[in-house]
């Protein structure tokens, strides 16, 4: 009885797609439905069409980028528009996640996500590592620690890290080495950068000891950040004891300093705030610590000759690095931080001019500063 059956050229029902268009690390169009037709997808940036493509039903198109970009999506039948949306973050939600345990990108970060909130006049959701230390001066903006679920119904959502890899211009509009770290940030959410400090979460402390003192760090997750200048560190706490200061020294690590008051240890962040709180000033390297201190509004020693100046914080800070030598190897975009390599010196490595940026930086040069941070009047410092 199959024999006689007629069969239909044409039996596939046609129903308009599904358009959804949404923001997500980026830009992106979704179809759904039942159709054979194919759509063009169109994403431009102010005036220039950055990618298109024909897409159908139960496919998506995106472009690479996943950065801010002030996107325009269309979606056209031919030369029909279907449908068009255009970018505004006002008073929507955006989720921002701040993709480093590290702290001094934490630090340098969440400020700028903060501004863009600010910038963009939207409803901002932010996940850090360190959101304990931060003061919650917006009641609008919501805190999520890492691992919880994002809360859903965001509009948008960008991801900050610092992005070194071969595909880094699809997630930052610039190499992360060549700018300053909070630059990192703002750059990835398209606003203006301008350095600024987050507001850290205080309560009231009394001094831990009655002694003008000073507090230093030497130690890092990085060997290429060290001050290898021989007896530097115990050169520098001499003189410090010499006029007067004691000398505290807050790194997790164990030293073998002499006349110092020792509180080192895998001690809680808000222990490091509350020792940094009454210090005079800090002294330490391109570390977590040193921007802990710049984040207190404490003046900063900062000897470094891996990096380039602009690197780290410029507000109260006092850059030491010897710029005759060799240095600044991080922001070279030549090299890729090996952080598997504890000896990582691209230029010198298992040479006798291994970290010469650092061991030809003398203690005087730190005295010299020490100098100058001592005899000034104690004033208000820059926000």
């Amino acid at each position: 009885m199959f024999e006689n059956l007629q069969k239909l050229e044409n039996n596939f029902i046609q129903r308009n797609p599904t358009v959804k268009i949404s923001f997500n690390n980026g830009a992106r169009v979704d179809l759904s439905g039942y159709s054979q037709k194919k759509y063009r997808a169109e994403f431009w940036n102010r005036e220039k069409c950055e990618f298109t493509t024909e897409i159908g039903s139960g496919f998506f198109a995106a472009p690479s980028k996943t950065y801010y970009v002030p996107w325009k999506v269309r979606i056209l039948d031919r030369e029909t528009l279907v449908k068009e949306e255009i970018l505004d973050l006002e008073n929507k939600k955006v989720f921002v996640m701040v993709n480093s345990s590290s702290l001094g990108d934490n630090l340098a970060w969440v400020p700028q996500v903060i501004e863009f909130a600010r910038i963009r006049k939207c409803k901002l959701t932010i996940c850090s590592f360190y959101n304990y230390l931060f003061q919650k001066e917006d009641s609008e903006i919501t805190w999520i620690e890492p691992g919880e679920q994002i809360p859903c119904c965001h509009y948008a959502y960008y991801t900050i890290g610092y992005y070194m890899e071969e595909d880094r211009f699809n997630k930052t509009p610039v190499d992360p080495r060549t700018v300053p770290l909070g630059k990192v940030a703002s750059d990835i959410l398209g606003i203006p950068y301008r350095e600024l400090r987050p507001t850290m979460i205080l309560q009231s402390n009394e001094r831990p000891i009655q002694e003008k003192y000073v507090c230093i760090a030497m130690r890092s997750t990085a060997n290429a950040k060290h001050w290898h200048r021989e007896n530097g560190w115990q050169d520098v706490v001499d003189y410090l004891n010499s006029i007067g200061y004691k000398v505290a020294v807050i790194q997790k690590e164990q030293h073998e300093l002499e006349n110092v008051i020792d509180w080192t240890g895998n001690l809680p962040l808000t222990e490091r705030l509350k020792q940094l709180e009454h210090a005079e000033f800090f002294i330490g390297i391109g570390s977590g610590l040193s921007w802990l201190a710049w984040s207190m509004k404490k003046p900063v020693i900062l000897v470094s000759g891996f990096s380039q100046s602009y690197s780290e914080f410029q507000l109260d800070c006092k850059r030491i690095i010897n710029e005759k030598v060799c240095n600044g190897c991080w922001n070279d975009t030549n090299f890729y931080f090996d952080k598997g390599n504890w000896n990582w010196c691209p230029r010198h490595e298992n040479t006798e001019r291994m970290f010469e940026c650092t061991k030809k930086i003398s203690s005087v040069r730190i005295i010299e500063a020490i100098n100058e941070l001592s005899s000034r009047s104690n004033g208000s410092v820059e926000n």
